[in-house]
């Protein structure tokens, strides 16, 4: 299995408010905030503005910039990538039962970042555009390979009114082909009439259907493994900048994929999204 990012252990994977500083800088140096606050989009209505446009070719129609937010598709793709130190820990774990367990946890992880983004859509990426992403990486003797499926992402109230809000749903299946684990893990759809939202179960088995771990918790909270009350957090997501809600609901990765760091910048290609003036 191919590692990426830097082993941290458990008491490192949190981020906690302490770290902020008031010019929102984190200690690391690294930005918390975006140069401008989202503008105001109350007034405009996705449904009255597909209305007056009927008829039209919707391909030649220029859409509200308001709508988007300062990230591209290609840089979107890489926050799920926002937990890799998973597959690290999982990279240096010998029981291929706990490794199945993290990379479940980490495939969970990538539908965190999606709780305050229903508002907005991420810029296409222009031709040519790329994303590089500077980790550190390190070496792994582990050869497993893992497959899995997305499930379905929703978003309700995008013509009528109200809040936005997104919902995850659908059964995850994650397989190692190479020691005949599997993983199968159900997100709960929301429904009207309960206030259960977010929800995620489900099991690790091996080849023969025998249970080795089980899972529960929410895409958007904690993963535990095992049973409650005595369960353990095997994935927690980070917390949230301050003033998030002014930043497009941008979680710390997301504030720092624009963010061009002069000594990233001459390991760049000339082509990176950073290089952007549009998206800062």
């Amino acid at each position: 299995m191919q590692s990426r990012g830097t082993a941290i252990n458990d008491a490192q994977l949190y981020s906690t408010a302490a770290e902020i500083e008031e010019d929102g800088k984190c200690f690391t140096g690294r930005r918390t905030r975006l140069p401008a606050p989202k503008p105001l989009t109350e007034d405009f209505s996705v449904w009255n503005f597909l209305y007056k446009n009927i008829g039209k070719d919707l391909s030649k129609v220029s859409m509200p910039v308001t709508l988007n937010e300062p990230l591209n598709l290609l840089q979107r793709m890489c926050e799920e990538l926002e937990y890799s130190e998973l597959l690290d820990k999982a990279a240096g774990l010998e029981d291929a039962g706990e490794r199945m367990v993290l990379v479940a946890s980490f495939a969970v992880s990538a539908y965190a970042s999606s709780i305050y983004r229903a508002a907005h859509k991420p810029f296409n990426p222009l031709l040519g555009k790329v994303h590089l992403t500077l980790r550190e990486t390190e070496d792994s003797t582990v050869e497993d390979h893992y497959e899995w499926n997305k499930v379905t992402t929703c978003v309700h109230n995008l013509f009528g009114g109200g809040q936005r809000w997104v919902d995850q749903y659908g059964e995850m299946m994650i397989k190692n082909a190479n020691k005949g684990l599997t993983c199968k893990l159900s997100f709960v759809r929301a429904s009207s009439w309960s206030s259960k939202r977010h929800e995620v179960f489900g099991t690790v088995t091996d080849s023969t259907g025998h249970v080795l771990h089980n899972l529960f918790g929410k895409w958007t909270e904690a993963l535990y493994c095992g049973h409650a009350p005595s369960a353990r957090v095997v994935w927690r997501p980070g917390s949230m900048p301050e003033d998030f809600h002014l930043y497009y609901g941008f979680t710390r990765f997301a504030m720092e994929l624009n963010e061009l760091d002069e000594d990233q910048a001459k390991y760049l290609p000339s082509t990176d999204t950073r290089f952007r003036p549009d998206q800062r």
